[in-house]
């Protein structure tokens, strides 16, 4: 328990800069954990369904690596909640390895401030299961508070706000006017919010059974969200990027769970639940390790029955996942070889490292990379099989092929009027989703 505590503190540093490296560590680790379950709840059951649902939609979703990835992450937040329902959450060493790190965060590195407020809120939710005495408990609350009101970030705020007013109903009123007060001062970034939401929605209603993991930023890059790759709450683009089979799973799930929550532990399943709601820092996974841990944490493990058959397919499946891990992970270390090489201005070289990756699972941003090197030889030596293979490669980058598009309109004009220039600021647009910020000597 002490070790898995520890895990997620330290899988922080690696998870909040989206590196498989993180993720992998923790999934290795996760091994000895797993094999030494003995049993698995019933109120299980809906994540297990929706986990293997996601496994099958990795042969149809167009960007199967990301996909991919979440599903591993979405195992290491369903072991956690496993972990917590059945240790609880009596050590307190995570707490002060939590609370000793957040200096560093705040004040050394200016991590992004909704980031670490949306940890500090779980980490609080946390901090009321444990069982140190009332005169630790509100400091660390205060603590956390402090680093919240700093950053000025309202909706973490606004989470803890409301869990508390759900719980003490006395103090209802007097909080949704405190709410209001805040939602007038910040009434901007909540049209923003809402916009954003309403876009998710509309990509849902046009992709029903989901777009796959981390493949709404290529939509919502339209028009004005072409630096969003995230729509700020988890529940809306679990929905857009999921569909609704493995949404009303979750909800499902969540439902079971609400039932069997014990009252002295309210305040912290509702922490969890507006995070879900009002947040998008599940996505982390250090954050919705620890998220999930809180909710297993806030159950009442004696009235549930346990399922043989669940404890077998979530025993079952790690060792393909953990295969697909190490897949992953070599495919992110020869695309990042190939991008140092193809920052140098260094096309030849950089190709030769994407060349090695596995052509499964399908990756846009590989695609892309590998696209602009070629347009890159092209533009050396005019050979029009590689401009068509560049082409080619571009195309299948593209996820989001609509005129609404701006990387899908750059491709068309670029390859109608045979100009590499604008198939290589498409390119480049796709690696900027992905977190890749090229320099004009490479576009240029």
């Amino acid at each position: 328990m002490v070790i898995y505590s520890a895990l997620v503190v330290f899988s922080i540093f690696f998870s909040f800069f989206f590196d498989l490296w993180g993720i992998l560590l923790v999934f290795l680790l996760l091994g000895w954990g797993v094999f030494k379950l003995k049993k698995i709840p019933a109120v299980f059951s809906p994540l297990l369904l929706l986990l293997l649902f996601e496994i099958f939609k990795i042969f149809v979703v167009k960007d199967a690596f990301n996909h991919l990835t979440f599903i591993l992450e979405l195992y290491i937040y369903f072991f956690y909640f496993l972990l917590g329902f059945y240790y609880g959450a009596r050590k307190f060493l995570f707490v002060i390895l939590s609370f000793a790190i957040l200096p560093f965060f705040s004040f050394f590195y200016h991590l992004n401030i909704n980031i670490l407020s949306g940890f500090i809120v779980v980490l609080i939710a946390y901090v009321w299961l444990t069982d140190l005495t009332s005169e630790i408990k509100i400091p660390l609350t205060f603590l956390g508070l402090f680093y919240i009101l700093r950053s000025f970030s309202l909706t973490a705020f606004f989470i803890l706000a409301l869990s508390f007013a759900f719980v003490r109903k006395r103090f209802f009123i007097l909080v949704l006017l405190l709410l209001a007060g805040g939602i007038f001062v910040a009434r901007s970034s909540l049209f923003e919010r809402l916009l954003w939401i309403s876009e998710t929605i509309r990509i849902f209603l046009k992709n029903p059974l989901g777009v796959g993991f981390f493949s709404i930023k290529n939509y919502l890059a339209e028009v004005s969200f072409q630096g969003t790759i995230f729509t700020h709450s988890f529940l809306f683009q679990f929905l857009a990027e999921a569909g609704i089979i493995s949404f009303l799973l979750l909800l499902f799930f969540l439902s079971k769970v609400s039932k069997i929550v014990l009252p002295e532990r309210r305040f912290s399943f509702w922490v969890c639940l507006l995070s879900f709601l009002f947040d998008f820092s599940v996505y982390y996974t250090g954050i919705g390790a620890l998220l999930f841990f809180v909710m297993g944490a806030s159950c009442n493990k004696k009235s549930c029955i346990n399922s043989r058959i669940s404890l077998f397919i979530f025993k079952g499946i790690y060792i393909p996942l953990l295969a697909a891990a190490f897949v992953l992970f070599s495919i992110s270390r020869n695309f990042a070889e190939g991008n140092y090489y193809l920052v140098k201005g260094m096309p030849e070289k950089a190709n030769f490292y994407y060349e090695k990756s596995l052509p499964f699972p399908e990756y846009p941003a590989l695609n892309a990379a590998r696209a602009l090197t070629k347009l890159l030889l092209y533009d050396k030596t005019g050979d029009k099989e590689t401009f068509d293979f560049a082409c080619d490669l571009l195309k299948k980058a593209i996820v989001y092929k609509s005129e609404k598009n701006p990387v899908w309109r750059m491709y068309e004009e670029g390859k109608k009027n045979k100009n590499s220039l604008k198939l290589k600021e498409s390119a480049a647009r796709i690696l900027f989703l992905e977190g890749i910020n090229l320099n004009d000597k490479v576009t240029r």
